[in-house]
Formats: C-alpha cells, sequence, structure tokens
C-alpha cells in the first residue's frame, strides 16, 4: 500500500510538469489557431536555455524563467518568419502541419549538433522530504505542483471570467459532437 502511494505521488509530480506544457500548448493553439507540431521542441529548446543559465551558476528559477523568455522569443521569430507568410498564401492546414512538423525536426536536430544526445541535468537542491497523505515529496516537487495548479487555475478563470478573453479569437475546426455547430454541419 505505502509503494501505490509513493507512485501516485510520482505521478501527481510528473502530471504537474506535463500539465504546464498542456496548458501552453492549448493556449498556443487557441490563439493561432495552428496545431504546431514543432511546440514540444520549441519547449526542448527553452529547456536547454535553461538548463545553460542554471550550468553558468544562475538560480534555477531564475533559469526557468530565462528559459521561458526564450521559448517566447522563438515562438513569436518562427511565427513571423515562417508560420505567418504560409497564412497568408491560404496555405492549406495540412501543408501547416507539415511546415509545423519540419520546423520541429530542425529544431531537434538543431540542439542535437549542439548539446549531442546524452543526458542532461539542472543543478537544483531537491529540498526536505514532506509526507502528505502517505506520499514522499520534496519541496521542489511540491513546488512545481503548487505552479501547475495555479497557472492551470489562472488559465481558467482568465478564459471563463474576464472580458479580455472574449477578445482572444479561439478558434477550434474541428466540430465536437454533440454542439450546435456540429449538429448544423
Amino acid at each position: 500500500m505505502q509503494s501505490l502511494a509513493l507512485y501516485i505521488g510520482f505521478g501527481l509530480v510528473t502530471a504537474s510538469i506535463l500539465c504546464i506544457g498542456a496548458v501552453s500548448f492549448t493556449l498556443q493553439f487557441g490563439i493561432s489557431n495552428l496545431f504546431n507540431l514543432a511546440f514540444g521542441a520549441t519547449m526542448t529548446a527553452a529547456a536547454f536555455v535553461a538548463y545553460v543559465c542554471n550550468a553558468a551558476g544562475l538560480n534555477i528559477w531564475v533559469s526557468l524563467v530565462l528559459g521561458s523568455l526564450a521559448a517566447s522569443l522563438l515562438s513569436f521569430l518562427l511565427n513571423r518568419g515562417i508560420y505567418r507568410p504560409f497564412k497568408r498564401r491560404a496555405t492549406s492546414r495540412f501543408t501547416m502541419i507539415m511546415v509545423t512538423l519540419g520546423v520541429g525536426i530542425i529544431i531537434q536536430y538543431g540542439i542535437e549538433a549542439i548539446w549531442g544526445a546524452d543526458n542532461f541535468s539542472y543543478n537544483v537542491l531537491a529540498g526536505r522530504s514532506v509526507h502528505v497523505a502517505g506520499m514522499l515529496f520534496t519541496t521542489t516537487q511540491l513546488t512545481v505542483i503548487a505552479i501547475a495548479a495555479v497557472t492551470a487555475a489562472a488559465v481558467h478563470i482568465l478564459l471563463r471570467y474576464t472580458r479580455s478573453s472574449s477578445s482572444w479569437t479561439f478558434r477550434c475546426s474541428i466540430p465536437i459532437a454533440g454542439t450546435p455547430s456540429s449538429s448544423s454541419s
């Protein structure tokens, strides 16, 4: 039974990390209406920027913020330099997906060319151990869970309860079964 609690705790930490990526991918798709298969590679590039900053002696949290800023800049540049010109030419959705796939492959191989195929680790103190409901966490893991929960809640509140959410154009071309838009087609 104790092993089950440890597995659940590990699952919570892993799910929290995936939650942050999923929320950002969903926002990116909702705002740009582009199924961006290069998004994961962009996040990987951001992780390596954070790694380089951390290896240079910066605090892990400062490094992660710098990595996030690098991902934002890379996404902006990709949108302006590659995706927008294709969209202006009324490129089909399938072609745009192939373009993003190609961009993702280029980013991935660029990362591998620079850093190689080795595994890397951040310099971060795990913090003290904390027992919560039979699960064992470090303070760093609890911080990651809290960041994910706050981020998901903040995005939910922003999109559901603010006026600014209505000014963002969230479009989805895939009808969902049972919705008014899918029954009319």
